[in-house]
């Protein structure tokens, strides 16, 4: 198929602020938002590993299933509190911090 600016240009619209405020946030916090997706993919094969639901997930943390879907998103900026109730709802390890020895 034969690439047609012109009707490229025919239908393109010039994208609102509210989208180029979204891609301005995707850029400057792409790191974090990558970490949180690979923890959220984590998650979702642990539960499905174990045959627990996103409900029973949400049961066994003491929070609403809308916080779960949040998590699963990959687009929460996870806090240790967090991160703590996911892994002994679970038990499973998430995130190993590890052991720094002192002299």
């Amino acid at each position: 198929m034969k690439f047609n600016a012109e009707k490229l240009k025919s239908i393109a619209r010039p994208s609102t602020n509210e989208e180029k405020a979204r891609r301005q946030y995707r850029r400057e916090n792409a790191e974090w938002l990558n970490a949180s997706a690979k923890i959220a993919l984590n998650i979702r094969a642990t539960l499905r590993r174990l045959g627990i639901s996103q409900t029973e997930l949400a049961h066994r943390m003491e929070v609403s299933p809308a916080q779960v879907t949040k998590i699963l998103s990959g687009k929460e900026n996870l806090g240790l509190r967090t991160i703590y109730k996911i892994e002994s709802a679970l038990g499973v390890e998430i995130i190993s911090v590890p052991t720094m020895e002192y002299a």
